[in-house]
C-alpha cells in the first residue's frame, strides 16, 4: 500500500509488448513493429530496444489531473559499442510535459528532468558497466531528484515549485521517428511511472482506517471541514516549498528521509498498532523538524502559529455531528488518538515559544 499510485510498469517479461500493468488506457503507437507478439526471446535481449525510430505510447483513459509528483524509474542494458558511440532516449508524461532525456556518450550518461517550462535539473554519471537503473522525481514542493544506480546525481529545490499537472499518458523511447537500423542502441529492461495526485494523501490515510462512509455531516458542515482542512494543507505546502529552497542538498536529503521514515512508521503502526512504531513517528518527525526548522526558524514559527490558528477554526457544530462516529469507534480511535496526540506534542516541541 503506498501514497504513490503506479500508473506504468512494462517488464517485457516475453515477446508481447502488450504484457505489462497500468491504469486504463489504450496502447498507441509501439514502432516499428506494431503491436505484433513474438517468440518469448532469451532473457538477455527481452526489453524495448531505443534507437531511431523506436517509440511506445501509452494514453491513459482518463487524464491524470492535479498531479503534483512524478517518480519515473528504468533499468537499461547497454550493449558494447565503441569509446565515442552515443546513444539517446528519453521518458515523457504527455500534457503538460514532464520529459526524462537520457544520452549515453562514451562513458558518461547525461541526464535532463524538465518539468512543464521550468528549467531542467541536470546530471551526468560514469558509466560503471554493461547495465544502470536510472530514477528521476519531482514534487510539487519544488524538489527534484536525479539518481543512477541509487546514488543520487543531482537535486534541485525549486523546480516548479506549486505546480499542479495534468497527466495525458507516457511515451519512452527515440526521439526521431525515422527508423535507423544501424544506429547505436541501449535497452530498456524495465520502466515504471508512480504519480501523486494532490488527494492521494487523504485518501491514503483512509484506506488505513475505514470507518464510517460517508462521514455523518451534513453538505455544509462537509464543505466547511475540506475548507479549513485545505488551508492547513496550503500553509504546509508553502512553508515546506521555502524551505526546502533553502537547505542545502545534503539537509534536503536528511529531511527526506526522516519524513519517508516517519511516513512509513504510521502506516506500520496503523497495519499493527505496534506501540514500537508510534514512537518511531515521533523520533523520525522530530528529526525532519529540526531540519526544517533550521532552515528558517521565523517562517517555522510563522506557518506554526498559522496551523494553530486554522485549527480553531472548526465549527464546533460540525464537530458536534462527528461525536456519535467518535464513541461508536471510541476503542479503535483511542488508539489512534493516542499516536495523534504525540504528534501534535512533537510539532508544539518544535514550534512552541523556544521554536
Amino acid at each position: 500500500m503506498s501514497v504513490w499510485t503506479s500508473a506504468f510498469r512494462h517488464q517485457f517479461l516475453d515477446g508481447n509488448p502488450l504484457n505489462f500493468d497500468a491504469i486504463a488506457g489504450t496502447t498507441g503507437t509501439i514502432l516499428p513493429d506494431g503491436l505484433a507478439i513474438k517468440p518469448t526471446p532469451p532473457p538477455t535481449e527481452r526489453g524495448f530496444v531505443v534507437r531511431p525510430g523506436h517509440q511506445f505510447n501509452y494514453l491513459f483513459e482518463s487524464p491524470i489531473q492535479d498531479a503534483i509528483g512524478a517518480d519515473i524509474s528504468l533499468s537499461v542494458v547497454l550493449p558494447p559499442a565503441p569509446a565515442n558511440a552515443q546513444r539517446s532516449g528519453r521518458v515523457i508524461l504527455t500534457g503538460p510535459p514532464i520529459r526524462l532525456l537520457i544520452d549515453f556518450v562514451g562513458d558518461i550518461v547525461r541526464l535532463q528532468l524538465y518539468v512543464g517550462s521550468a528549467n531542467p535539473i541536470a546530471a551526468s554519471a560514469p558509466i560503471l558497466g554493461p547495465s544502470m537503473d536510472i530514477r528521476a522525481r519531482w514534487h510539487t514542493h519544488g524538489q527534484a531528484q536525479i539518481w543512477t544506480d541509487g546514488e543520487i546525481r543531482a537535486y534541485n529545490p525549486d523546480i516548479a515549485r506549486g505546480s499542479g499537472l495534468t497527466f495525458q499518458g507516457i511515451e519512452f523511447g527515440h526521439h526521431s521517428p525515422q527508423l535507423a537500423s544501424s544506429a547505436r542502441q541501449f535497452l530498456i529492461k524495465s520502466i515504471m511511472l508512480k504519480v501523486l495526485r494532490r488527494d492521494d494523501s487523504a485518501r491514503f490515510i483512509d484506506q488505513l482506517f475505514p470507518i464510517a462512509v460517508p462521514a455523518p455531516l451534513d453538505p455544509n458542515c462537509l464543505k466547511k471541514m475540506r475548507a479549513t482542512d485545505g488551508q492547513s494543507i496550503r500553509i504546509v505546502r508553502e512553508f515546506m516549498g521555502g524551505a526546502l529552497s533553502r537547505l542545502s542538498s545534503a539537509d534536503s536529503i536528511i529531511a527526506h528521509r526522516a519524513a519517508e521514515a516517519a511516513g512509513l512508521a504510521f502506516v506500520r503502526f496503523m497495519s499493527t498498532r505496534d506501540p514500537q512504531h508510534a514512537e518511531s513517528v515521533k523520533t523520525s518527525l522530530a528529526e525532519m523538524l529540526e531540519v526544517l526548522k533550521q532552515s528558517d526558524s521565523s517562517a517555522f514559527k510563522q506557518s506554526f502559529d498559522a496551523l494553530k490558528q486554522v485549527a480553531g477554526d472548526y465549527d464546533p457544530a460540525c464537530l458536534a455531528q462527528l461525536e456519535p462516529l467518535a464513541q461508536q469507534h471510541a476503542t479503535e480511535l483511542q488508539e489512534l488518538a493516542t499516536v495523534l496526540e504525540g504528534i501534535a506534542k512533537v510539532i508544539e516541541e518544535a514550534g512552541g515559544a523556544n521554536g
